[in-house]
C-alpha cells in the first residue's frame, strides 16, 4: 500500500503505475493545479522567486501550532509538480489497484478537477473519493482529521484484508 500527501500522492501513482501495489491512498494530490500554479512559463519565476508563500487562515496556523510545517513551499516544487504531472499522463493507466482519494474541495492549489481527472485515467475498478469542505490544501489541519483517518483504515480492511 502506498500513499502519501500533495507531492507524494503523485510519487505514490507514480510507484503504482511501474510496481505491484495493493493499494493508493492519496490526500490533496496537485495532479490539476489551479490559478496562479497552472500559469504556462511559472516555471521561469524560480530564478527570482526562491519561494512562494502558503495561505494559511489565523485558525489553520493555530492548528499547527506545536506542529513540523512550513510557511512557504520552494518555488522549485512547481517545476516538480509539473514535471511529475506529465509522466503521470502516460503512467496512470497502468494504474490497476484500489484508490482513495482524499481532496478538499476549496483549498488554493489543487484543482478538484484533479480527482475526475485521475479517475477517468487509471484502469483500477475500485476509486473512492471524500471531499471535505476546506478551504487549505493542509487537510491534517481541517478538523476532519479523524474522518480521514477512518476512512483510510475502512478503505484499507475492505480492499487490502490487512487490518
Amino acid at each position: 500500500i502506498v500513499g502519501g500527501h500533495s507531492f507524494g500522492g503523485e510519487l505514490a501513482f507514480y510507484l503504482a503505475a511501474r510496481y505491484p501495489v495493493s493499494a493508493v491512498v492519496t490526500t490533496a494530490i496537485p495532479y490539476r493545479l489551479k490559478f496562479p500554479f497552472n500559469m504556462p512559463g511559472l516555471s521561469l519565476l524560480r530564478h527570482f522567486k526562491k519561494t512562494w508563500k502558503k495561505r494559511l487562515s489565523f485558525k489553520e496556523r493555530a492548528r499547527r501550532r506545536g506542529a513540523f510545517y512550513y510557511d512557504a513551499m520552494p518555488t522549485y516544487g512547481i517545476v516538480l509538480l509539473h514535471e511529475i504531472n506529465a509522466l503521470l499522463e502516460s503512467d496512470l493507466p497502468r494504474v490497476t489497484c484500489p484508490l482513495l482519494m482524499v481532496q478538499s474541495a476549496n483549498e488554493y492549489l489543487s484543482h478538484p478537477r484533479s480527482v475526475a481527472d485521475i479517475h477517468r485515467a487509471v484502469a483500477s475498478s475500485v476509486k473512492k473519493t471524500i471531499f471535505l469542505d476546506y478551504d487549505s490544501h493542509g487537510i491534517f489541519y481541517s478538523g476532519s482529521e479523524e474522518k480521514i483517518y477512518h476512512a483510510t483504515a475502512a478503505f484499507i480492511r475492505q480492499y487490502c484484508n490487512v487490518i
